[in-house]
């Protein structure tokens, strides 16, 4: 990729970084205003270590319950993984685009420099998809080029 692209790509890793620490603020404290309003709460999981939390006495369970949520692979997926869509979209337009998987991976891989285990773990399953969609674009053009005599 050309250097205009890679800093649009280390911009939209840095962007994305940026909004997951928010998002996972912003959660931790609607799950606990939820939590203390006894509001329902599907996850049964996140119920139980919130109810675990204040049994051993956490006593910033917002702050607690951020760092749970960041520490979360399924939660960073999930989390991540319309981000960097937006993000991808911003740089090389629509989805459709052949470069759009080529630059999702890269911001993948810009985010994954230095990340913890658990969002590593979310942006390699993210990518998987996009990896595997490269691999099948790359057979389509070698199965349909004509052969020169």
């Amino acid at each position: 990729m050309n250097e205009k692209i890679d800093e649009k790509i280390s911009q939209a890793a840095h962007n994305v970084e940026s909004w997951i620490q928010d998002a996972v603020g912003d959660m931790a404290g609607s799950t606990n205003q939820m939590a203390k309003h006894n509001a329902m709460f599907g996850d049964e999981k996140w119920k139980k270590k919130i109810k675990d939390a204040e049994k051993y006495g956490v006593i910033d369970l917002v702050g607690w319950l951020a760092d749970e949520y960041y520490n979360d692979a399924d939660t960073l997926r999930d989390l991540c993984g319309d981000r960097i869509h937006d993000e991808t979209t911003q740089i090389v337009g629509s989805f459709e685009k052949e470069g759009f998987d080529k630059v999702y991976v890269a911001i993948c891989e810009k985010m994954k420099e230095g990340a913890h285990s658990a969002l590593e773990s979310a942006l390699n399953s993210l990518m998987e998809w996009h990896l595997n969609r490269l691999k099948e674009r790359e057979n389509w053009k070698k199965t349909s080029q004509k052969p020169t005599s």
